[in-house]
Protein backbone atom coordinates (compact mmCIF):
# COMPACT_ATOMS: atom_id res chain seq x y z
CA UNK A 1 0.00 0.00 0.00
CA UNK A 2 2.67 2.09 0.94
CA UNK A 3 4.67 1.73 -2.13
CA UNK A 4 1.33 2.06 -4.17
CA UNK A 5 0.65 5.53 -3.01
CA UNK A 6 3.86 6.96 -2.88
CA UNK A 7 5.48 6.74 0.19
CA UNK A 8 7.84 9.73 1.24
CA UNK A 9 9.35 8.33 4.40
CA UNK A 10 8.73 11.66 5.91
CA UNK A 11 11.39 13.47 4.16
CA UNK A 12 10.83 15.87 1.20
CA UNK A 13 12.22 14.53 -2.16
CA UNK A 14 14.31 16.86 -4.73
CA UNK A 15 15.07 15.49 -8.07
CA UNK A 16 18.80 15.67 -9.29
CA UNK A 17 19.64 19.15 -10.70
CA UNK A 18 17.81 21.03 -8.37
CA UNK A 19 19.87 23.68 -5.79
CA UNK A 20 19.46 24.91 -2.08
CA UNK A 21 20.11 28.80 -2.35
CA UNK A 22 19.51 31.21 0.89
CA UNK A 23 16.32 32.90 0.75
CA UNK A 24 18.47 36.11 1.60
CA UNK A 25 20.25 35.90 -2.57
CA UNK A 26 16.58 35.65 -4.11
CA UNK A 27 16.97 38.60 -6.44
CA UNK A 28 12.94 38.34 -7.88
CA UNK A 29 10.64 40.92 -5.96
CA UNK A 30 8.81 40.04 -3.23
CA UNK A 31 5.24 38.51 -3.64
CA UNK A 32 2.66 40.88 -3.14
CA UNK A 33 4.82 43.79 -5.86
CA UNK A 34 4.69 40.84 -8.72
CA UNK A 35 2.19 38.36 -10.53
CA UNK A 36 3.08 34.97 -9.15
CA UNK A 37 1.30 31.25 -9.20
CA UNK A 38 2.12 29.37 -5.94
CA UNK A 39 0.89 25.83 -5.66
CA UNK A 40 1.39 24.54 -2.30
CA UNK A 41 1.43 20.77 -1.96
CA UNK A 42 0.95 19.36 1.85
CA UNK A 43 2.90 16.01 2.83
CA UNK A 44 1.59 14.01 5.86
CA UNK A 45 4.20 11.36 7.73
CA UNK A 46 3.84 8.97 4.48
CA UNK A 47 1.02 10.28 2.54
CA UNK A 48 0.44 13.64 0.50
CA UNK A 49 -2.41 15.56 2.35
CA UNK A 50 -3.29 18.50 0.34
CA UNK A 51 -2.86 20.89 -2.50
CA UNK A 52 -4.04 24.53 -2.53
CA UNK A 53 -2.92 27.28 -4.71
CA UNK A 54 -2.49 30.88 -3.55
CA UNK A 55 -2.24 33.70 -6.48
CA UNK A 56 -0.99 37.18 -6.10
CA UNK A 57 0.09 40.24 -8.33
CA UNK A 58 0.06 44.02 -8.00
CA UNK A 59 -3.08 45.58 -8.66
CA UNK A 60 -4.94 41.80 -7.73
CA UNK A 61 -6.01 41.12 -4.60
CA UNK A 62 -4.56 38.09 -3.31
CA UNK A 63 -6.75 34.96 -3.38
CA UNK A 64 -5.81 31.72 -1.99
CA UNK A 65 -7.49 28.54 -3.05
CA UNK A 66 -8.11 25.47 -0.73
CA UNK A 67 -10.44 22.89 -2.87
CA UNK A 68 -12.12 20.80 -0.29
CA UNK A 69 -10.77 22.21 2.89
CA UNK A 70 -12.02 23.88 5.84
CA UNK A 71 -9.60 26.63 6.23
CA UNK A 72 -11.30 29.73 8.30
CA UNK A 73 -14.84 28.36 6.79
CA UNK A 74 -16.57 28.67 9.87
CA UNK A 75 -15.10 31.89 11.04
CA UNK A 76 -17.17 34.99 9.86
CA UNK A 77 -14.45 37.25 9.97
CA UNK A 78 -13.22 35.92 6.52
CA UNK A 79 -14.65 35.87 3.23
CA UNK A 80 -14.62 32.67 1.29
CA UNK A 81 -16.88 31.94 -1.16
CA UNK A 82 -16.49 28.86 -3.34
CA UNK A 83 -13.73 27.06 -1.38
CA UNK A 84 -11.81 30.38 -2.73
CA UNK A 85 -10.30 32.80 0.47
CA UNK A 86 -10.92 36.86 -1.06
CA UNK A 87 -9.48 38.36 1.59
CA UNK A 88 -7.38 38.03 4.92
CA UNK A 89 -5.46 35.03 2.54
CA UNK A 90 -2.88 33.75 4.71
CA UNK A 91 1.00 33.96 4.00
CA UNK A 92 2.87 31.40 3.41
CA UNK A 93 4.79 31.25 6.85
CA UNK A 94 0.50 31.31 8.23
CA UNK A 95 -0.17 28.28 6.11
CA UNK A 96 2.51 26.17 7.75
CA UNK A 97 1.88 27.05 10.86
CA UNK A 98 -1.84 25.89 10.34
CA UNK A 99 -0.70 23.03 8.35
CA UNK A 100 2.48 22.02 10.97
CA UNK A 101 0.78 23.16 14.31
CA UNK A 102 -2.97 22.30 13.25
CA UNK A 103 -2.29 19.39 10.85
CA UNK A 104 0.44 17.55 12.03
CA UNK A 105 2.40 17.45 8.92
CA UNK A 106 5.97 17.12 8.82
CA UNK A 107 6.88 19.39 5.38
CA UNK A 108 5.71 21.03 2.27
CA UNK A 109 6.56 22.00 -1.24
CA UNK A 110 5.65 25.37 -2.63
CA UNK A 111 6.57 25.42 -6.53
CA UNK A 112 6.52 29.25 -7.79
CA UNK A 113 5.62 30.60 -11.42
CA UNK A 114 6.21 34.35 -11.91
CA UNK A 115 3.99 35.42 -14.78
CA UNK A 116 2.97 38.00 -16.67
CA UNK A 117 0.31 40.64 -16.71
CA UNK A 118 -2.04 38.25 -19.15
CA UNK A 119 -0.96 35.24 -17.03
CA UNK A 120 -2.61 36.99 -13.99
CA UNK A 121 -5.21 38.03 -15.18
CA UNK A 122 -6.18 34.93 -16.84
CA UNK A 123 -5.60 32.74 -13.51
CA UNK A 124 -7.55 35.27 -11.45
CA UNK A 125 -10.58 35.63 -13.44
CA UNK A 126 -10.90 32.09 -13.55
CA UNK A 127 -10.84 31.74 -9.73
CA UNK A 128 -13.17 34.19 -9.15
CA UNK A 129 -15.58 32.76 -11.74
CA UNK A 130 -15.43 29.49 -10.28
CA UNK A 131 -16.36 30.77 -7.39
CA UNK A 132 -19.90 31.68 -8.14
CA UNK A 133 -21.69 28.39 -8.30
CA UNK A 134 -22.77 27.31 -11.66
CA UNK A 135 -25.37 24.30 -12.83
CA UNK A 136 -23.31 23.58 -15.79
CA UNK A 137 -21.33 20.57 -15.12
CA UNK A 138 -18.49 21.63 -17.99
CA UNK A 139 -17.82 24.78 -16.12
CA UNK A 140 -14.73 25.36 -13.79
CA UNK A 141 -15.69 25.43 -10.30
CA UNK A 142 -13.75 25.98 -7.21
CA UNK A 143 -16.56 24.43 -4.62
CA UNK A 144 -14.48 20.90 -4.31
CA UNK A 145 -15.66 17.67 -1.86
CA UNK A 146 -13.10 16.34 0.25
CA UNK A 147 -10.40 14.34 -1.07
CA UNK A 148 -10.73 15.71 -4.67
CA UNK A 149 -8.38 18.51 -3.90
CA UNK A 150 -5.70 17.58 -6.87
CA UNK A 151 -8.00 16.72 -8.91
CA UNK A 152 -9.51 20.16 -8.59
CA UNK A 153 -5.82 21.88 -8.98
CA UNK A 154 -4.96 19.34 -11.76
CA UNK A 155 -8.11 20.75 -13.40
CA UNK A 156 -7.31 24.15 -12.84
CA UNK A 157 -3.89 24.32 -13.99
CA UNK A 158 -5.09 22.37 -17.21
CA UNK A 159 -7.34 24.60 -18.47
CA UNK A 160 -6.13 27.66 -17.17
CA UNK A 161 -1.95 27.79 -16.53
CA UNK A 162 -1.08 26.51 -20.29
CA UNK A 163 1.16 26.83 -21.73
CA UNK A 164 3.15 28.05 -18.98
CA UNK A 165 2.43 25.30 -17.50
CA UNK A 166 1.38 21.58 -18.99
CA UNK A 167 -0.99 19.65 -17.07
CA UNK A 168 -2.42 16.49 -18.88
CA UNK A 169 -3.54 14.02 -15.79
CA UNK A 170 -6.03 14.32 -13.33
CA UNK A 171 -3.98 13.80 -10.31
CA UNK A 172 -5.38 12.03 -7.56
CA UNK A 173 -2.58 12.31 -4.94
CA UNK A 174 -0.98 15.60 -4.45
CA UNK A 175 2.83 13.85 -4.43
CA UNK A 176 2.34 12.89 -7.64
CA UNK A 177 1.18 16.71 -9.16
CA UNK A 178 4.26 17.18 -7.02
CA UNK A 179 6.26 15.07 -9.16
CA UNK A 180 5.31 16.67 -12.33
CA UNK A 181 5.66 20.12 -11.67
CA UNK A 182 9.23 19.70 -10.99
CA UNK A 183 9.47 19.16 -14.74
CA UNK A 184 7.24 22.49 -15.36
CA UNK A 185 10.14 25.08 -14.93
CA UNK A 186 8.82 26.86 -12.06
CA UNK A 187 11.11 29.13 -11.31
CA UNK A 188 11.97 28.43 -7.64
CA UNK A 189 10.51 25.66 -5.39
CA UNK A 190 10.33 25.93 -1.37
CA UNK A 191 10.48 23.67 1.06
CA UNK A 192 9.27 23.70 4.51
CA UNK A 193 9.95 21.02 7.01
CA UNK A 194 9.71 20.82 11.04
CA UNK A 195 12.45 21.61 12.70
CA UNK A 196 14.65 23.27 9.62
CA UNK A 197 14.73 26.65 7.70
CA UNK A 198 12.99 27.40 4.97
CA UNK A 199 14.97 26.03 1.89
CA UNK A 200 14.73 27.68 -1.45
CA UNK A 201 15.59 25.11 -4.36
CA UNK A 202 17.02 27.07 -7.88
CA UNK A 203 17.18 24.79 -11.52
CA UNK A 204 21.04 24.63 -11.58
CA UNK A 205 22.05 27.03 -9.84
CA UNK A 206 23.07 28.02 -5.95
CA UNK A 207 26.17 27.36 -4.07
CA UNK A 208 25.21 23.78 -2.49
CA UNK A 209 23.96 20.62 -3.94
CA UNK A 210 20.42 19.07 -2.45
CA UNK A 211 21.35 15.99 -0.74
CA UNK A 212 17.58 14.55 -0.60
CA UNK A 213 16.57 12.54 -3.07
Amino acid sequence: MLFACGCHAGRPQVPEGWSAIPESIDQRPAVGRHDRLQVIICYGRFFSNHSTVRLSGPGHEVLFWDPGGIYKADDPQYVRRGDLLLDRTPDLDEWWRYRSEGCREPFMKVFEWDLDPLESARLHEALHVGSRFSKDPDDFQTETSGGFCCIAVSEYLRRFAAPRIAVTSRYFWPHKLAQHLWSQAPDCVRVYEKGAPVRLYVRGKGSRRSDER
